[in-house]
């Protein structure tokens, strides 16, 4: 298989996002760009220089509803996985990939997906903070117990990670993960629908520390991406600030660095 460098790789990703931002139009289904793809436009005007995927929000609705109409192969080359089509599918996000690509991640087994973007599902969350971060902080114990019980060895660990690999894995040994995804997909939504005034990324969220106002879908405009242009929230501030702090000032040099572990290649 010929490998794909970074560069073609981006360029598959926004072909996959061009994709994806025409069939939302065409279905009204709102999104935004989100996490680092949102920072990246309005710090860099496209990809932060370091990074190397794409991000996107919908509300759940809007997310339901794309996982419903989405065809089973768009364009002839676009596919969508999530739980709500496959039971077997092994994240609480959805990803938009290119059928004509494969995916190696080298903390674990090849994939059976390509170059892919992430559709981040946005569940209500409690306004009150204490009970939001009392919730939250169960949540994130599921998915530490969900990403350590898939653990693998890797080429990108240092060797005391790979020396403690074994022992991860005896200790989840007899762990259901399928099941537990299943219920941990179950228990994020369990606030919506009760008119909450705040929202999260409950999919993932690992990294990002606070809630932020639903009111923000309620306002998406065109930015630029790159060379296009793509939907994303016009109180951007608001989000980003929230989310990343003084999010103009980039990290020192020691942390710009990829956070993904993959490799692509044409099939």
């Amino acid at each position: 298989m010929k490998e794909i460098d970074i560069e073609e790789r981006k360029s598959i990703q926004m072909s996959i996002m061009d994709a994806v931002d025409e069939f939302c139009q065409e279905h009204d289904i709102r999104y935004s760009l989100a996490c680092g793809s949102l920072l990246g436009a309005i710090r860099h005007g496209g990809y932060i220089p370091w990074d190397d995927d794409i991000d996107i929000y919908m509300l759940r609705e809007d997310y339901t509803r794309f996982a419903k109409a989405f065809p089973k192969v768009y364009k002839g080359r676009y596919e969508f996985g999530a739980l709500e089509r496959d039971e077997h599918w092994t994240f609480l996000l959805g990803k938009v990939w290119d059928n004509r690509t494969k995916m190696v991640d080298t903390r674990q087994h090849t994939t059976d997906i390509g170059i892919n973007i992430d559709i981040f599902p946005i569940d209500d969350v409690p306004e009150d903070n204490a009970t939001f971060e009392r919730w939250n902080k169960w949540r994130k114990q599921q998915l530490i117990h969900l990403r350590r019980s898939s653990l693998h060895f890797s080429q990108d660990f240092a060797l005391w990670q790979n020396v403690l690999v074994p022992f991860v894995r005896l200790r989840y040994l007899f762990f259901n993960r399928q099941r537990a995804l299943h219920r941990l997909n179950k228990a994020i939504q369990r606030f919506n629908g009760q008119n909450s005034a705040m929202v999260f990324e409950t999919s993932s969220g690992l990294f990002v520390k606070h809630s932020f106002p639903k009111r923000l879908f309620d306002d998406i405009t065109d930015i630029k991406f790159e060379d296009r242009t793509y939907k994303a929230f016009a109180l951007y501030d608001e989000y980003l600030t929230l989310t990343f702090g003084d999010y103009m000032t980039p990290p020192p040099p020691e942390k710009q660095v990829p956070h993904h572990f993959e490799r692509s290649y044409w099939k």
